[in-house]
C-alpha cells in the first residue's frame, strides 16, 4: 500500500504541478520579441510558429505510467481493495492536467487511425490474466479466510502466535489454490466466448455497409466496361465507314 500511494502521489505531482511550474517559468518565444501595441495580438501565422517550436508528445511514458497502475490495481487487489478507488481519483486529475499540458504545453498531435491501442493491448490482457494467480496465492498464505475453510493445513506458531501453514500442508494448499485458480480461468474464458467482442446489431451494420461498397464497386466496373466497349464498337465502326468510302479520283 506504501508503495502505490507513493507512486500515486509522484505521478500526480509530475503530470500536474511539474507542467505547470515550466510553463509559468518558461519564456514565451513569441511574446518576448513584441514591442509595440500593435504587436501584442498574435497574428494566426504567429501563433502556428510558436507551437511548431514546442516539444513533440510522446505517449510512451503515459502508457508506462497506467500499466504500473493497472499492475497495482490487479496483481495486489485482494491485499489493498482500496486502491482501485484512489487509481479512479486520481486518473480523474490527471485528466484535466493532461488535457492542459497536451494544450499549453507540447505540439498538437496529429491524428493516427487505429483500430486498438497495439502492444499495450496484450500487456493489459497479460496483466489481468496473471492477477487471478498473484491474487489467489495472496488469498492463500496472507489471508484468514482460507484458515476457516481448511483449519487442518493451519497451526499457532508459539513464536509469533501468528497463524501459519503446516510444512507438510504447503503442497495440498497449492493444490487447491490450483484447482480455484483453474475454476476461475476457464469461467472467464466462458464469460469471455458468450460476450461477443461486437453486438449483433453492430456485426449487420457492418455487413450491410461492406455488402453495399462491394455493390457500388461492382455497378463502377461494369459501367466502365461498359463505357470502354461502347467506345471500341464506335471506333470500330468509324473505321469501317472509313475503310469503305471510295477513294476519290
Amino acid at each position: 500500500a506504501g508503495a502505490f500511494h507513493i507512486d500515486t502521489l509522484r505521478r500526480v505531482f509530475t503530470e500536474c504541478v511539474i507542467p505547470y511550474i515550466i510553463k509559468h517559468f518558461k519564456k514565451d518565444p513569441v511574446g518576448a520579441s513584441k514591442k509595440d501595441d500593435d504587436m501584442k495580438k498574435e497574428t494566426a501565422d504567429g501563433r502556428l510558429t510558436s507551437e511548431a517550436n514546442l516539444e513533440e508528445y510522446d505517449t510512451f511514458d503515459d502508457y508506462i505510467e497506467i500499466l504500473i497502475q493497472f499492475g497495482y490495481v490487479t496483481l495486489f487487489a485482494s491485499a489493498y481493495p482500496l486502491a482501485s478507488f484512489i487509481a479512479i481519483g486520481a486518473n480523474l486529475i490527471e485528466i484535466r492536467a493532461d488535457i492542459w499540458k497536451l494544450g499549453h504545453l507540447f505540439r498538437r498531435v496529429t491524428p493516427v487511425r487505429a483500430n486498438n491501442i497495439g502492444m499495450w493491448k496484450m500487456v493489459l490482457k497479460c496483466f489481468a490474466w496473471f492477477s487471478a494467480v498473484s491474487n489467489l496465492i495472496i488469498f492463500a498464505f496472507t489471508s484468514s479466510q482460507l484458515r476457516e475453510w481448511l483449519p487442518d493445513y493451519y497451526i499457532i506458531d508459539e513464536v509469533s502466535g501468528r497463524t501459519v501453514p503446516k510444512a507438510s500442508s504447503a503442497e495440498q494448499i497449492l493444490l487447491v489454490i490450483l484447482v480455484i485458480e483453474h475454476l476461475a480461468l476457464l469461467f472467464a474464458l466462458s464469460v469471455k466466448n458468450a460476450i461477443p467482442s461486437a453486438p449483433e446489431n453492430v456485426r449487420v451494420e457492418i455487413q450491410k455497409r461492406l455488402w453495399l461498397h462491394d455493390e457500388v464497386a461492382t455497378n463502377a466496373r461494369n459501367l466502365s466496361v461498359q463505357k470502354s466497349s461502347s467506345e471500341v464498337t464506335s471506333l470500330s465502326q468509324s473505321s469501317m465507314r472509313l475503310l469503305g468510302r471510295p477513294k476519290l479520283k
